[in-house]
């Protein structure tokens, strides 16, 4: 994700949004990306998706369970 054709990419869809009166989101994986998108002009924010959610909880069981 940080090959210059895809940076130049969100640059566009920043400035298309901002012009049409939309407001860019993007999701993130962790804090210093979030960080950064809101730095390039992204406001829409989502952080944390179901999937990693879940996945963290089960390893987090598991692990409760082998230490068991």
């Amino acid at each position: 994700f940080d090959h210059p054709e895809f940076l130049a990419a969100l640059k566009r869809t920043v400035a298309a949004c901002e012009a049409n009166g939309k407001v860019a989101g993007f999701l993130v994986g962790d804090v210093d990306d979030g960080c950064n998108k809101i730095s390039q002009g992204f406001r829409a924010i989502a952080y944390g998706v179901d999937l990693w959610i879940y996945q963290q909880a089960l390893r987090d069981g598991l692990t409760a369970l082998r230490d068991s």
